[in-house]
């Protein structure tokens, strides 16, 4: 854990996931959380897929004891379509903030990638 630490404080990029560098002793399907080394990015991306997921469970529990069909309301286009709009403005919107507010590397500026 000292060495996850080393790395997330000696970082060259802003989101770890854009830095090609990845540690070849590890096996592949795990070097990606490896790569991001239990740094708070990590468990960003945990809570922000945990979210949708479990909200998705509880859209489908709803529709499921209430006996509604959803393709069934002649609204569900508009609705799905509103939703689409929303969540690509949500996830620019999360782009936009990660990329200029948050999660700045400290000044490494010989040795940046990007």
């Amino acid at each position: 854990m000292l060495f996850a630490k080393y790395r997330w404080e000696n970082r060259l990029t802003r989101w770890l996931l854009d830095d090609p560098r990845m540690d070849d002793s590890i096996a592949e399907p795990l070097q990606s959380v490896n790569h991001l080394c239990f740094s708070p990015q990590f468990y960003f991306i945990e809570v922000y897929y945990t979210w949708g997921i479990l909200l998705l469970l509880m859209a489908v529990t709803i529709l499921v004891n209430w006996k509604l069909n959803p393709f069934a309301d002649p609204a569900f286009a508009f609705f799905a379509l509103q939703m689409l709009v929303v969540n690509r403005i949500m996830d620019e919107g999360i782009r936009i903030f990660i990329s200029n507010v948050i999660w700045k590397p400290k000044n490494h500026s010989q040795f940046l990638i990007f």
